[in-house]
């Protein structure tokens, strides 16, 4: 393994952090679309973590006791909707990669919307948890 800077293969597992308010088990087994909302912080792109270097517990990780869930996501099921997935360890943490299509500035228009639909109702595997 290169560090996780050499490009995400298609059959790697990619994680996000999900909020609490953003899956509710009981009311569906998708995550809202607001799941994969890009923040501030998002200028290059939302964050997902690749499964070979990182579990959902570390994604999860927080110091201020929060819970959270985690979507699992295929990156070849992401690209053959043409969306990217690009290796960005740089400054994160190792396996850290980010889908730039998704932005802050960018995350109202009509694509990011299609694409915060797509990824919750087709492309998330499974999400797991609520984990510490």
């Amino acid at each position: 393994m290169g560090g996780g800077t050499e490009p995400v293969e298609d059959d790697e597992l990619l994680y996000r952090r999900v909020r609490r308010e953003h899956f509710d088990p009981d009311k569906s087994h998708e995550p809202s679309p607001m799941a994969f909302h890009p923040l501030p912080y998002d200028t290059t792109g939302i964050s997902v973590f690749r499964a070979r270097y990182t579990g959902p517990a570390q994604v999860v990780q927080n110091d201020r006791g929060k819970r959270y869930y985690v979507a699992v996501l295929r990156a070849g099921d992401l690209r053959a909707h043409g969306i990217e997935v690009v290796a960005a360890p740089e400054g994160h943490p190792p396996g850290h990669a980010e889908l730039p299509c998704l932005t802050y500035e960018n995350r109202h228009c009509d694509a990011a919307e299609e694409t915060k639909q797509l990824l919750a109702r087709r492309l998330c595997i499974e999400v797991l948890g609520p984990l510490p």
